[in-house]
Parts: C-alpha cells; sequence; structure tokens
C-alpha cells in the first residue's frame, strides 16, 4: 500500500475522519495568531517534524531493521503523533492520512538520503492546509 493510496482510505471506506484545523474559525481574524500558526506550522513544525521522524526514527530504526519496515514503521509512529483524543474517532482517518504522508515523506529521505526535500515538501503540506483553513 503506498502513501497515495493511505490517503485515500478514509474517503474511499467513508472512516471518520476529522481535520486537526477545524479550530481555526474562532481565531482567523486575529492577525498575531494567525502570523504566529503559520511560522510554527510552515517553518518550525516541518524542520522539527523531519529531523525527529525521517532523521533520528527512520534512520535508527534503518540500521535495525530493513529499510522499508523502517520507513513504514516511523510512518504510522508519525500519523499517531498526531492523534488528538478531542477528535475521538476522527482520529482513524487524520491517522491514516498522516501515516500516509509520513511513508511519501519517509521515501523521499530513504531515497534521496536527504531531509531538506522532505522539509520542503512538508511546508507546502502545511502551508496549503493552513491558507485552506484560514479561507474558506
Amino acid at each position: 500500500v503506498t502513501g497515495v493510496q493511505t490517503c485515500a482510505l478514509p474517503i474511499l471506506l467513508h472512516v471518520p475522519f476529522r481535520s486537526n484545523l477545524e479550530r481555526f474559525d474562532d481565531i482567523r481574524n486575529d492577525m498575531g495568531y494567525v502570523i504566529a500558526t503559520f511560522v510554527m506550522a510552515v517553518v518550525v513544525a516541518p524542520v522539527v517534524e523531519e529531523v525527529l521522524f525521517r532523521g533520528l526514527i527512520q534512520r535508527s530504526l534503518a540500521s535495525v531493521m530493513p529499510q522499508w519496515t523502517a520507513v513504514a514503521l516511523q510512518a504510522v509512529m508519525f500519523g499517531c503523533a498526531h492523534f488528538d483524543p478531542r477528535r475521538g474517532a476522527g482520529n482513524i482517518g487524520l491517522v491514516l492520512v498522516l501515516s500516509g504522508v509520513g511513508a511519501v515523506l519517509g521515501t523521499s529521505a530513504r531515497l534521496t538520503r536527504r531531509l531538506a526535500p522532505g522539509i520542503t515538501a512538508h511546508a507546502i503540506i502545511n502551508g496549503v492546509a493552513l491558507v485552506v483553513a484560514f479561507t474558506r
């Protein structure tokens, strides 16, 4: 199962899914919060998460297990790291989708042996999600 297929599973199987951007309706007019959120989501989170999940975790796992198993395991860990008890059953779809994203980013790190492409892709994904959340 590829990362793209994993991301499509919640839609195809009607798995409960709740976005982690739902609560932005109340704060979209607070420019300070909007700017801080963009900086955290588009700069800080991609760097920290890529270094942690694809750099530290994936590379550590790959030293003791097959490369593709390490990619898959860190992807599931990445998805689970975004679990939020307030979303209830909606976490199922979110964890599946973000595990798929983690698999794609992990594959990129594995094939390129670099974190920069994943950091860039992660920043773009987060930026697009925030633009959608703040403009809908």
